[in-house]
């Protein structure tokens, strides 16, 4: 089969129920590793209200409820993915082309926060440092939700890395020019998972700020005493967010 019926093949659909008929399987099953990396935190303390107003704006997809938009402080928090994939290949069984398939699928889950307090309270304050803590408490969140999230990252790249399987027998150039697409399909699963958890993420956070009484946060420091407050339990909020999805 030359490489330009193959491809038409699979452009048809029928590439892949084709494919691995004279293809031999795999030495080893594939592999799926994912791991969690943190970038170094940042912090900014330099905005007022409309500045951190258009930061909200530009970075959080999921609704902005009453008590984020009041903006006394934030939390950004990005996920992303590194997705590496390598391959293995053989011949076909009857030597007539070649075959390739993903052997071995590497990601990283990197997580980046920036934490903001609204300029008019200054460090030191007890307003912001009671914002800071409030702001911490969605990054320790998210550091949960990726750790909670790790096996479904590595179902999803399993399942397609399943899916794509052994493809060929082709032309062995046209055979090593498929590590690009098949790459790509399996960057692409991940990254859709990855953009599930962002907006979870974000979810959560503003389930956490609806449960923060941010006037006994107000009256606490207008009083002079400390900031103390029970921070909410996080298994009850995931809870709340599966519901109401």
């Amino acid at each position: 089969m030359s490489a330009f019926e193959w491809l038409s093949q699979m452009a048809t659909g029928v590439g892949l129920a084709l494919s691995g008929q004279a293809c031999p399987l795999p030495p080893v099953d594939p592999v799926v590793i994912v791991r969690p990396l943190e970038r170094p935190m940042q912090s900014d303390f330099t905005k007022p209200s409309a500045a951190l107003a258009q930061v909200a704006q530009s970075q959080i997809t999921a609704p902005v409820t009453g008590t984020q938009a009041a903006l006394g402080g934030m939390m950004t928090v990005e996920l992303t993915a590194d997705t590496r994939v390598q391959f293995g290949g053989a011949d076909a069984r009857k030597g007539e082309g070649a075959c390739i398939w993903a052997s071995r699928v590497e990601v990283d889950l990197i997580l980046q926060g920036t934490l903001y307090v609204n300029a008019m309270y200054q460090p030191g304050s007890c307003m912001h440092d009671a914002i800071a803590e409030h702001e911490l408490e969605h990054y320790q969140q998210s550091q949960q939700v990726v750790l909670q999230e790790l096996s479904s990252v590595q179902r999803t790249a399993m399942a397609k890395v399943d899916e794509i399987g052994v493809v060929g027998p082709m032309p062995p150039e046209a055979a090593r020019q498929q590590g690009k697409p098949i790459g790509d399909a399996i960057t692409a699963a991940v990254q859709a998972e990855i953009n599930r958890l962002n907006i979870q993420q974000q979810e959560l956070h503003a389930a956490h700020d609806n449960a923060i009484e941010n006037l006994e946060t107000l009256t606490a420091c207008r009083e002079g005493g400390g900031y103390v407050h029970q921070a909410p339990d996080l298994q009850s909020l995931i809870d709340a967010v599966g519901e109401d999805g």
